[in-house]
């Protein structure tokens, strides 16, 4: 009799299994009995740097819940309890972070990970710069210096104009808008170091992705004191148009109330530019100070400036870029967040803006097809003599 229940209940659970399929809710029970606790965790942003908090979230499974967790940062710091965790890091450095969960019978699983801190502010090659993300202005490096010289008060990427030749589309004014919690958690921040030892650089890059447009920015640094401020540049909308980054850029490199800037002419002359205005590359360039267009400082130290533009579609026509000198006033970045159509000319009023606070906005125009292509580059070189 005893066998005869035995085999009828096996003959009961084997029925009952080949009934099941793996979707079946019934056979994850089935298949969650017994099994032991496991668990993994996730970090964000994936960008870290000194003094940013870092948030940890554990996803336990199996065992028997409720679940006791344990975090261990690896930088001396007192172990965290709870779920999810938060955690800041004060030096830069590789940190192997390890989570031990423990469920109700005490069984125990552990999971860890490396996380990377990067410096900040970056100090490199005679470099300080300080940047930090900004909401629609791309990265804003600002209060930058090079060899204990004040270079870079403030210097950011508010938008690009899109325009398009045959109106089809647009216009637009895109906005490099990023955040912690979207760019740098998906992983979109990033150091660059050369892999050229002939020519060597780093750079803090970014990448945004604009509904229909895909722009990467970047700020190169180099040991000799020169630098970069670059913009890549593709898709959009399958029809001819125009890209033109607009760069707000306030240096310092005599003092505040002392700044001029002069542009070399086809005469091969420097000519200083006295009022505020537009003034467009003329295609002259001085041999003697690496092929460069404009400068800016005085009193033996200056930065001089040289644009370059990368353009894929060679068939159509290419404009020249220009800069907008301007006094340096308040609140002169962007007059609003909507408008399709924003120039910086629009707080060019002719004033004096000789030996005075003054800015520039760099404007490069590139001309592409649209869709699907190779990137487009705008990029203004900076070369320091007297540093």
């Amino acid at each position: 009799m005893t066998a005869l229940r035995q085999y009828s209940t096996r003959l009961v659970i084997l029925t009952l299994l080949s009934c099941l399929t793996v979707s079946s809710p019934l056979f994850a029970v089935l298949n969650e009995v017994g099994a032991a606790v496991t668990s993994d965790f996730t970090w964000s942003p994936k960008f870290v740097i000194v003094g940013s908090r870092i948030n940890f979230t554990a996803s336990p499974t199996g065992g028997s819940p409720p679940y006791n967790f344990s975090w261990n940062f690896a930088d001396g710091s007192t172990n965290a309890t709870g779920n999810p965790v938060s955690h800041t890091y004060q030096a830069n450095g590789i940190y192997n972070v390890t989570l031990a969960v423990k469920d109700s019978t005490s069984s125990t699983t552990m999971a860890s990970h490396s996380v990377t801190v990067q410096a900040w502010p970056i100090i490199r090659d005679g470099w300080v710069v300080y940047w930090n993300v900004t909401s629609d202005d791309g990265i804003n490096i600002w209060n930058v210096t090079y060899n204990g010289n004040l270079v870079v008060r403030d210097a950011r990427l508010p938008g690009i104009q899109v325009t398009y030749i045959d109106r089809l589309c647009g216009p637009f004014y895109d906005e490099p808008t990023t955040t912690y919690q979207d760019d740098i958690v998906a992983g979109q921040m990033s150091y660059h170091n050369s892999s050229d030892p002939s020519n060597p650089w780093w750079e803090i890059l970014a990448n945004y992705n604009v509904p229909g447009y895909s722009y990467q920015q970047f700020w190169r640094f180099f040991p000799d004191g020169r630098w970069d401020a670059g913009l890549n540049m593709s898709t959009g909308c399958p029809f001819d148009h125009v890209y033109q980054p607009h760069w707000r850029m306030d240096l310092s490199v005599v003092d505040d109330q002392n700044n001029f800037m002069s542009q070399f002419t086809r005469s091969g002359e420097w000519q200083d530019l006295i009022w505020e205005g537009q003034f467009a590359d003329s295609g002259s360039r001085d041999p003697a100070h690496n092929n460069t267009v404009w400068s800016f400082g005085g009193h033996g130290k200056s930065y001089y400036l040289a644009p370059s533009v990368t353009q894929a579609a060679s068939d159509l026509p290419l404009t020249p870029s220009s800069i907008i000198l301007l006094r340096n006033h308040p609140n002169e970045v962007e007059s609003n967040h909507v408008a399709p159509y924003e120039t910086p000319e629009q707080w060019s009023n002719r004033e004096l803006a000789f030996r005075r606070n003054i800015v520039f906005w760099f404007l490069s125009e590139i001309a592409d097809h649209g869709g699907a292509g190779p990137a487009n580059q705008a990029v203004l070189s900076f070369y320091p003599v007297g540093f």
